[in-house]
């Protein structure tokens, strides 16, 4: 049933495609060969379609006929799609626009298929129930071949199994936790952290681990390196060593800089 309302989104498809196709026919007719040509395959699709629905329509109902003893939900939608299909006589509109293309009357044709495409978009909402039917009955009917006795006591072993393994292998007297646990045999990552310094510079290694493991260490106003007797204002430089020259010389290099620094500048 499941997969009967998959063949029946597919003719929905495949009508929307046809509709399409015979738009150009909605006011006129064909009036040379190639679109003549193109109006016998529309016929053709179309003719094959309604026998593909016709199909359906049975396959639905002799489906929901042999899952209905396991599956009753799923099959009352079933047959109920199967009462809707000729009920909004898309097999017959669909006939009806085959003929009409046959005929070489355009407008007809596409009218019907429109109709029969509007009627199959309409049951949409039913071919979903369908499936959320069939989905929901199987999983029902499988949890009861499993059986629930043995399926608690599969999730009741597995749990037990996930405990013994957490607590394998954790130090019993490990102080600050109830019977140790698997986190309290975790590593703690070390991580270096700054110690108050105020009076001095440097820095210096903090030998407490961090109480969360793998944490960055975390700085406060008093864990912040403090330089000692920084100077607000960048030392100048001096020219204590000019004196060991003649004053010619440094005449001669001031008079230097001076000549370069005007040719940069023009």
């Amino acid at each position: 049933m499941y997969n009967d309302v998959e063949r029946f989104k597919t003719l929905l498809d495949r009508q929307g495609q046809l509709v399409l196709q015979s738009r150009e026919f909605e006011d006129k007719t064909p009036s040379d060969e190639a679109s003549r040509s193109k109006m016998e395959a529309i016929t053709a699709e179309q003719q094959r379609m309604q026998e593909a629905l016709k199909q359906l329509q049975e396959d639905f109902r002799r489906h929901a006929a042999d899952a209905k003893k396991d599956f009753p939900k799923a099959a009352a939608t079933a047959i109920k799609i199967a009462d809707e299909i000729g009920g909004r006589k898309i097999p017959d509109l669909m006939g009806s626009a085959g003929d009409a293309f046959s005929q070489e009357r355009g407008p007809v044709g596409f009218s019907n298929a429109q109709k029969a495409l509007d009627q199959m978009v309409a049951m949409s909402p039913q071919a979903g129930a369908c499936q959320s039917n069939c989905k929901g009955e199987l999983d029902l009917s499988l949890m009861r071949s499993l059986g629930s006795s043995g399926l608690g006591q599969s999730m009741g072993s597995g749990a037990g199994s996930a405990r013994g393994a957490g607590s394998a292998g954790s130090p019993s007297n490990n102080p600050g936790t109830a019977s140790g646990t698997a986190a309290s045999s975790n590593p703690v990552a070390y991580t270096m952290s700054m110690k108050n310094l105020t009076k001095e510079a440097g820095t210096k290694k903090a030998n407490a681990q961090n109480v969360n493991a793998g944490s960055p260490a975390s700085l406060s106003p008093d864990r912040v390196e403090v330089l000692a007797n920084g100077k607000r204002h960048p030392p100048k430089a001096t020219d204590d060593a000019s004196s060991k020259y003649p004053a010619e010389y440094r005449k001669l290099v001031k008079d230097y800089f001076i000549s370069v620094t005007k040719e940069k500048k023009h």
